[in-house]
């Protein structure tokens, strides 16, 4: 059988693909691809998944719609997701829906250890700290840690190869978990990992200082109050820190790696508002992404009174997406 594994381009994502690679030889999986939200809208993307007997999908997924379509074609689908855009998973019998544990997580109790027996500890221990920073426990006494993770992984990309997929750049990251998995009996991080994670912190106050001094503020159309910075990289952690710092509803990052991209990041600490009521934001009730054309964003960050439509608005123009409200009085006294 033809199996192809599927997995997101985040640390909850390549979790899974570490797991896959550390039990190829139990899981029978025959490719691995690290991808965005979205990917299947391609055509090329939908030609190679059509060449599979089975694919199994971790920490993202693909519309009801499509799937179906795979699944008409005699094509196994399974999903091992979280995200409330997905809920339709909650009903489908090759899935395991689950907001309350994240993609690696998922991925390791319902795939991987039903086809193993006995397995390093350190693994549930990896597993877990991946877990704690894609939920976003700040308060878990394991958040340092998952938080220095997540900079291992990002810090060990080699973001100089010429070849675009994820898990040949990230090989570096990969070959070391396996390596622990082998060799130590509890988690810890190396000397090397030590390095990369004092860099990592040096440059999140960076970026979250420049990110304060360059902040606009604007109020959509719902009275809800947004703080807007660009950033090339530390993103959910600056978002994080301006969040504790200003009294804002949410906050938006335009990734400004290489330029602005047209990637948006949404962000909120209010447990009564959901990120993706946002018409453009998919992605986690208090975290979410969004793909617009880069010019697009250039124009957002460049008119003060353009803000974000919800999901009432439909259309197919930029309209769909944003409005103009006149910012004029309300802003309040006391942000920065």
């Amino acid at each position: 059988m033809n199996k192809l594994l599927i997995t997101h381009v985040d640390l909850d994502g390549i979790g899974s693909a570490v797991l896959e690679q550390y039990y190829q030889d139990y899981l029978g999986l025959d490719n691995v691809l690290c991808r965005d939200y979205g990917f299947y809208e391609q055509k090329e993307e939908q030609e190679y998944l059509e060449l599979f007997s089975e694919i199994v999908i971790v920490d993202l997924s693909m519309s009801e719609e499509y799937t179906k379509s795979l699944r008409d074609k005699g094509i196994k689908v399974s999903y091992y997701d979280h995200h409330s855009a997905a809920d339709w998973l909650e009903d489908d019998e090759f899935s395991n829906f689950d907001i309350t544990i994240y993609g690696t997580k998922n991925f390791w109790l319902n795939y991987v250890k039903p086809r193993i027996k006995r397995y390093p500890v350190v693994i549930d221990e990896f597993v877990d700290l991946v877990d704690v920073y894609d939920c976003w426990r700040t308060e878990n006494p394991l958040w340092d840690d998952a938080k220095a993770l997540n900079s291992v992984f990002y810090g060990m990309i080699q973001y100089n190869l010429p070849n675009k997929e994820l898990l040949i750049k990230a090989e570096p990251f990969l070959n070391l978990m396996k390596t622990k998995f082998e060799k130590l009996s509890e988690w810890r991080f190396t000397t090397r990992e030590t390095e990369i994670i004092e860099r990592s912190l040096k440059r999140e106050d960076d970026i979250y200082k420049k990110a304060m001094k360059d902040m606009k503020f604007r109020e959509d159309s719902k009275g809800r109050l947004f703080g807007i910075f660009y950033a090339p990289s530390k993103i959910s952690l600056v978002c994080h820190r301006i969040l504790l710092q200003e009294p804002l509803d949410y906050v938006v990052c335009l990734n400004s790696w290489g330029g602005l991209s047209g990637k948006f990041s949404f962000r909120t600490k209010l447990e009564d508002f959901d990120l993706n009521t946002i018409t453009l934001a998919k992605g986690h009730a208090q975290a979410c992404g969004a793909q617009v054309q880069p010019d697009l964003a250039k124009k957002f960050w460049e008119t003060p009174d353009m803000v974000f439509t919800y999901n009432e608005v439909s259309g197919e123009s930029e309209s769909e997406y944003f409005e103009f409200v006149s910012q004029e009085g309300k802003v309040p006294n006391g942000i920065s």
